[in-house]
């Protein structure tokens, strides 16, 4: 085989580029162009840029930023915009979780089977796909990752592990994409799951149980009693002891007033039957009730959702009427009010000829009002 074949194979299997192509345009400006024009057309495809073929502008939209920040691909992207919706449940979240395109290099091996289904027996929501698909497993690692369940296998291990490590981002970058689309009531899930898999807890468990100081024992008794952190805030310490036990390291956390610290919390306001989210600070009011939710984006449980009223709220018109009064009564008035006997109105003056009228008058030592209007 000759020199120049052999170049050609090695660089049209890895750039797709002929030889014949790169006599014909050495500094590959044509080549160059058609992979940037190949790559803008993908990412317009999958919403992330706004690309104009005639006139080769690009610009970058919310969710490309999004995936941008949080190192998302853009085929990953693709299966957010078909399978993201308005409303979805626990299980359909994982599901969209479990495709993304950063899981599709793991496999499923036969040796991981038996294990998979007993894991997929513990599991609180039914793992679409089942064992047999890579994204049935991914989700099933998820949940088992949730709920704290034990892997032995080592390659299963080693998968949640790496499972685990990018789950958290995909879903916090979904959270953002939603956030963007002013999609409250999947904000609010996406924000929990993210919360379920960074402490690997689900929502309806203690949220005690996110402090790891606090042993397998203590959490088991306050899951018993059903106490909430409401009920265990109003407890006095003896209370506390006599129902648990006296433990060290709750009053610790008790009295950590860092504990429950969050750094962010977010706050939004929701219309609660059209689903629509009013994130920004102005916004039209055009419901006569709003809810207000504050949700820590650290803490599971820790949220709080209050009802903005706007019933009997007052506002005034949107266009009051003309007072009728002309420029030249308005500075008699004001000229009076202050004790003037004459207003002054220099009006389309130039500048010089105004500061040499102002000169004479303020060297006269009477009061002077000066009132600078709008330019016509």
């Amino acid at each position: 085989m000759a020199v120049t074949d052999k170049c050609e194979i090695e660089t049209n299997d890895v750039y797709g580029l002929l030889y014949k192509d790169a006599q014909q345009d050495p500094n590959l400006e044509m080549f160059r162009r058609e992979l940037l024009t190949t790559a803008a057309r993908a990412l317009d495809k999958a919403r992330m840029v706004r690309f104009d073929d005639a006139t080769g502008f690009m610009h970058i939209t919310d969710l490309g930023r999004i995936a941008s920040q949080f190192y998302i691909k853009y085929d990953t992207v693709e299966i957010f915009n078909e399978f993201l919706k308005s409303v979805m449940n626990e299980g359909d979240i994982l599901a969209v979780i479990s495709q993304s395109t950063e899981f599709a290099q793991l496999k499923v091996r036969d040796e991981e089977m038996n294990e998979l289904d007993d894991l997929h027996q513990q599991c609180e929501v039914v793992a679409m796909g089942g064992a047999e698909h890579v994204h049935g497993k991914v989700n099933i690692l998820l949940q088992s990752h949730i709920s704290r369940i034990r892997v032995d296998s080592f390659s299963l291990v080693s998968d949640i592990n790496y499972i685990t490590d990018n789950s958290v981002r995909i879903t916090r970058a979904l959270f953002e994409i939603v956030l963007h689309r002013n999609w409250p009531l999947m904000a609010g899930r996406l924000l929990t799951m993210a919360k379920m898999l960074e402490h690997q807890m689900w929502h309806f468990e203690s949220p005690m149980k996110q402090f790891a100081r606090l042993t397998h024992e203590i959490i088991e008794k306050i899951e018993d009693k059903r106490l909430t952190i409401e009920k265990i805030r109003d407890m006095d310490p003896k209370e506390i002891v006599r129902g648990m036990g006296y433990h060290k390291c709750f009053f610790a956390i008790w009295n950590d007033g860092n504990s429950w610290e969050s750094g962010i919390v977010l706050v939004w306001v929701e219309d609660p039957d059209n689903n629509h989210m009013y994130h920004h600070e102005q916004f039209h009011t055009t419901k006569k009730q709003y809810y207000v939710r504050a949700l820590s984006d650290k803490w599971l449980s820790c949220e709080s959702t209050v009802l903005m009223n706007f019933q009997n709220l007052i506002l005034p018109e949107r266009h009051p009427p003309h007072t009728g009064h002309t420029i030249h009564n308005i500075m008699d008035e004001i000229s009076k009010s202050v004790g003037l006997n004459n207003g002054v109105l220099f009006r389309n003056i130039p500048f010089p000829a105004l500061v040499i009228k102002f000169s004479e008058i303020i060297s006269t030592g009477y009061k002077i009002l000066i009132i600078f209007l709008g330019l016509e």
